[in-house]
């Protein structure tokens, strides 16, 4: 750096600084200017500094005390903002957990909903099965019952044959409810020459 550089870098902090010190209250170019200015001036050109104010003890220690406040300001801003940061990370984990919870519960209720809905369902299947086996051979029972019962009252059908050496005399007897039929009858063999 050149000591013009340097000169510029001196006041533009010593303008910044005097800027904070209006924001403050104090006055502003006059003895706390003048003291600022001399001790930039004496910390980088120790051969030109200009003798320091009577009150440069009150002064200096009212910029140490605004730059302390400063730091302390910055210093819980930060805190704050990192506080800020770690709650909302903390609650959206805390909303995640619980919808994690609910979601869990849920999916525990809808199992067990469908596993007694399933049972019920297989409960009812087989009762209903079981009664249909019943009824169903019951049904053969009574039906078989109604045939035999059926082809005795309305017809029978009987037949009687004898073989002789040239013929089959047949004799059949069908009896259809009252009606009895008979038929006789002689078939002769083809005779083999």
């Amino acid at each position: 750096l050149t000591a013009r550089n340097l000169c510029t870098c001196v006041h533009i902090c010593v303008d910044r600084c005097v800027h904070s010190l209006k924001v403050k209250g104090m006055r502003a170019r006059s003895e706390h200017e003048e003291w600022v200015s001399c001790l930039f001036l004496a910390t980088l050109f120790p051969a030109k500094m200009k003798p320091l104010p009577p009150n440069a003890a009150a002064l200096s220690t009212k910029i140490q005390a605004w730059w302390r406040g400063t730091l302390l300001r910055r210093t819980l801003l930060h805190a704050a903002l990192r506080a800020w940061v770690i709650q909302c990370w903390w609650r959206k984990l805390r909303q995640r957990h619980v919808e994690r919870n609910r979601q869990a519960l849920l999916d525990f209720y809808l199992w067990q909903t469908r596993a007694a809905v399933r049972l019920q369902t297989w409960y009812r299947m087989w009762c209903i099965r079981r009664r249909y086996c019943t009824v169903l051979n019951a049904v053969h029972i009574i039906q078989g019952c109604w045939r035999y019962h059926k082809s005795q009252t309305r017809y029978f059908f009987r037949g009687v044959y004898e073989i002789t050496a040239s013929q089959l005399k047949l004799q059949l007897d069908m009896a259809f409810g009252p009606q009895i039929c008979r038929i006789t009858d002689s078939i002769p063999f083809p005779i083999k020459d």
